[in-house]
């Protein structure tokens, strides 16, 4: 990756061991999380529903709806920026698979 300075990767650890770091990421409609990092591999389970924009670092975007329960496999390392483009908050669970 580059020199650029990156954000957390979500709103604040809610568990964490030496197996795994579980973030929560709650955004408000229209907020972003700002261009942060994934350097482990991880799952994210929606909490709620509604949709997101994934802006890539490269500058691709990707739309998606999320339901409750879904889950996402992502392998690391990436860079990416997360909108909330829904009415409600857009909450979810992202846990980090630890080396």
């Amino acid at each position: 990756m580059t020199d650029t300075t990156f954000a957390p990767v979500g709103t604040r650890i809610i568990f964490e061991n030496d197996r795994v770091r579980v973030w929560e990421i709650e955004l408000a409609p229209g907020e972003t999380l700002p261009m942060h990092l994934h350097e482990l591999d991880y799952v994210v389970v929606a909490l709620g529903e509604g949709p997101t924009t994934v802006e890539w670092q490269d500058g691709r975007r990707e739309t998606s709806r999320h339901t409750p329960g879904e889950i996402q496999w992502r392998s690391a390392p990436h860079a990416h920026a997360l909108t909330n483009d829904g009415t409600r908050p857009y909450v979810n669970r992202l846990i980090e698979l630890k080396r």
